[in-house]
C-alpha cells in the first residue's frame, strides 16, 4: 500500500485526491466493521486534528513527520500556514516537490528537535501541533532517537506563545518499547510540562488542550 500511496502522491491534485479517497473509504469502511480498533484509518485523524482546530479557531499547523504529505495534502485547504518537517531526505525531496505551488506549505528538512525550536521562537499564534514523528522501518528515517516525542514537548513547552493545541500520534505505541516511553510515563512527563493542559485519548490520539 505504502508504495501505491507514494506513486499517487506525485500525481496532479485533483487525480491524487479521488485515488486517495478511494482507498481511504475502503480503509475506513474496514475499520468500521472491525469494530472501529486502534490505529484509525488516515481519515479519522484528519476529522480529529480539524475538529480541534476549529473549535479552538487554530489557524496554523506544525507538523513533525511529513512521510508522503497525506496531512498537508489533506489539511492545506484550512491552515493560513503548514510547517511540515521531514528528517528522510527522499521524502522531504518528495514533498518539496508535490506542494511546491502550495504558498501556505513549508517543508523543512532536518531533525525535528532541531528544527522545531526555530520555527516556536518565531510564531505568535496558538498552533496546532502533530506530532508523528518516529522512524518506522522502510523509507523512514532515523534521528538521534526512534521518537523525537520528549524533546519536541520540551521546546514546546518553552513557547512563548501558548494555548497550543498539541496532538500526539499512535497513543497505543507508548508500550516502553522500540525507542517509545511508557505510557504513563509520558503522562506524567506531559502533566509536568504542560500543567494547564488537559490530557486525553481520542482516536489513538493524545490531546493535550487549554479548552
Amino acid at each position: 500500500m505504502i508504495y501505491i500511496k507514494k506513486a499517487i502522491i506525485s500525481f496532479p491534485q485533483p487525480l491524487r485526491r479521488f485515488l486517495l479517497g478511494l482507498i481511504y473509504l475502503g480503509q475506513t469502511f474496514i475499520w468500521l466493521v472491525k469494530g472501529k480498533p486502534a490505529p484509525p484509518p488516515h481519515p479519522i485523524k484528519i476529522r480529529t486534528i480539524l475538529k480541534y482546530a476549529q473549535r479552538l479557531k487554530i489557524k496554523n499547523l506544525i507538523e513533525t513527520g511529513t512521510y508522503l504529505g497525506e496531512t498537508v495534502l489533506a489539511t492545506k485547504g484550512y491552515f493560513q500556514k503548514i510547517y511540515s518537517i521531514e528528517l528522510g531526505r527522499k521524502l522531504y525531496l518528495l514533498a518539496k516537490k508535490t506542494f511546491a505551488d502550495d504558498k501556505n506549505v513549508k517543508i523543512i528538512y532536518g531533525d525535528s528537535a532541531r528544527v522545531l525550536p526555530r520555527i516556536v521562537k518565531k510564531i505568535n499564534q496558538p498552533c496546532v501541533f502533530w506530532l508523528d514523528a518516529h522512524f518506522s522501518g522502510g523509507i523512514t528515517a532515523k534521528g538521534a532517537s526512534k521518537t523525537p516525542l520528549l524533546e519536541e514537548l520540551k521546546i514546546i513547552s518553552r513557547s512563548k506563545t501558548k494555548n497550543h493545541l498539541i496532538l500526539i500520534d499512535d497513543a497505543k505505541d507508548f508500550t516502553g518499547k522500540n525507542g517509545y516511553p511508557k505510557f504513563n510515563e509520558l503522562r506524567k512527563f506531559i502533566q509536568k510540562e504542560f500543567p494547564k493542559l488537559r490530557f486525553k485519548v481520542e482516536n489513538n490520539i493524545m490531546i493535550l488542550t487549554a479548552d
